[in-house]
């Protein structure tokens, strides 16, 4: 929701709670792909750094 206040928008307590439980589904789906992502290798010795969400990287690496 602080996404939101960044662009400004700005919403109603109503609409937040609508928009509470996808966005929780949302959540749940992205840790469900960034398990996956982080199961696959880089090179040799080398580990997934846990500091950075990987889906978000791979979206933004993908929208330049």
């Amino acid at each position: 929701m602080v996404k939101l206040a960044e662009w400004g928008v700005t919403l109603s307590d109503s609409e937040l709670e609508q928009l509470l439980p996808p966005y929780e589904n949302m959540l749940r789906w992205q840790g469900v792909i960034e398990k996956m992502l982080r199961q696959r290798k880089i090179a040799e010795g080398m580990t997934w750094p846990e500091s950075e969400p990987l889906l978000i990287h791979s979206i933004e690496k993908e929208e330049r």
